[in-house]
């Protein structure tokens, strides 16, 4: 007679009934009634917007930073209540959009939707399979929920940012090299990686620390897929427009130096009298802390240990622009933490959380979060990558 294995059952059909309640719930945050539009009833995003509006320049041709041209699509779709926000972002991330730049826009926002939903999903159960969490289902179903209800989450979502993506590719990234003795994905990793490009100020002291592991352990595989892809990603815009990156430089960029976002780089500027420049001092003494670290790591199994919780928590400490959404990329730290961490950690990430969901919006661009999140997360990191795995 066969054996009906109750318990694993079970396991499926709370996990289904978790992605159920997540799809759900993410999904209300990123699509909301219009009553004075006529667009399906979806929310106009506030990020995706913009570029949806770049890539539809790009593709026929035409300036995708025209700050007119980007104005009167906006307008045209939006309508008066639109706000018209300029795109600083490479030609590389109009690339990634190109699927949803052949849409319409109600139809595009809804799949990029349902697509951050996902990605962000898959991600999440990805760092969850490699951390190995205990096998307490009830503690694994609170912790799943908490990341469920983090606050970056639910901005990342409503505004339509492209986060989620970069944070799959890392959570990928993550679970194909834990084991360093799998190799068999590291062409897929280096691509995974090469996405991560398209916004290089958060990942640039990571992309540091990873060449240099991937020196060290020969691991070639994964070298010739961030390169592929890097030459792809950046290279695709150009058949659509072959001046993009010329117009890109010309674009003014100098706008974002006065950004007030919560980073360190903004708060060392704002307290040396406003010298935008002195934003760019914590990126470089991040590369310089991961190239050392990526020279002089001890080798594990013939590579130098390096994890993905350790040092994307350095990487956005040092980002000169980081916005609040962007803590969706500390999700593998936050998770050690939550696995790993002592009850008082736990404790500050439940009430942090807590008092975004709670405080006033300004909330948002203050200092302290960045400074609390990623102390933690280094704290922890150094004892996981102190002790052995």
């Amino acid at each position: 007679m066969l054996k009906i294995p109750i318990r694993k059952s079970r396991q499926k059909i709370v996990a289904a009934l978790l992605v159920v309640i997540a799809i759900v719930i993410l999904l209300a945050v990123g699509i909301e009634p219009q009553q004075d539009s006529g667009h399906l009833g979806l929310k106009v995003s506030g990020d995706f917007l913009p570029y949806w509006a770049s890539v539809r320049l790009l593709l026929s041709g035409q300036n995708p930073y025209d700050t007119q041209a980007l104005s009167a699509i906006i307008l045209h779709t939006a309508g008066p209540g639109g706000a018209f926000m300029r795109v600083y972002t490479p030609p590389a991330l109009a690339g990634l959009l190109i699927p949803f730049g052949l849409l319409p826009f109600n139809i595009a926002l809804l799949a990029w939707t349902i697509a951050s939903v996902a990605l962000f999903l898959v991600g999440l159960h990805l760092v969850y399979q490699t951390i190995q969490p205990p096998h307490d289902h009830r503690t694994l179903v609170i912790k799943f929920a908490f990341i469920l209800s983090f606050y970056p989450t639910f901005l990342a979502i409503k505004l339509g940012q492209i986060i989620p993506l970069l944070f799959c590719c890392i959570a990928f990234f993550f679970a194909n090299q834990a084991k360093l003795d799998d190799r068999r994905k590291g062409f897929l990793s280096g691509v995974a990686l090469a996405v991560c490009t398209v916004k290089p100020h958060l990942f640039l002291p990571f992309l540091v620390g990873v060449f240099l592991w991937t020196l060290r352990a020969g691991m070639w595989r994964l070298a010739r897929g961030f390169f592929v892809g890097v030459a792809f990603l950046w290279s695709f815009p150009v058949c659509f427009n072959p001046r993009v990156y010329g117009l890109y430089l010309n674009s003014d960029l100098s706008n974002s130096l006065n950004w007030r976002t919560p980073s360190v780089g903004f708060w060392l500027a704002e307290l040396c009298g406003g010298w935008a420049y002195l934003m760019f001092v914590p990126l470089l003494l991040g590369c310089g802390y991961a190239l050392l670290t990526g020279l002089v790591a001890p080798m594990d199994q013939g590579a130098p240990r390096f994890e993905v919780p350790c040092l994307m928590p350095l990487s956005l400490a040092c980002a000169p622009y980081l916005w609040m959404y962007d803590f969706v990329l500390l999700i593998p730290a936050i998770v050690l933490m939550l696995h790993r961490g002592e009850n008082l950690s736990r404790f500050i990430i439940f009430g942090s959380n807590t008092a975004l969901w709670l405080g006033p919006r300004e909330m948002e661009y203050s200092f302290w979060y960045p400074v609390l999140m990623t102390a933690l997360a280094l704290s922890v990191c150094r004892e996981r990558s102190a002790s052995p795995p």
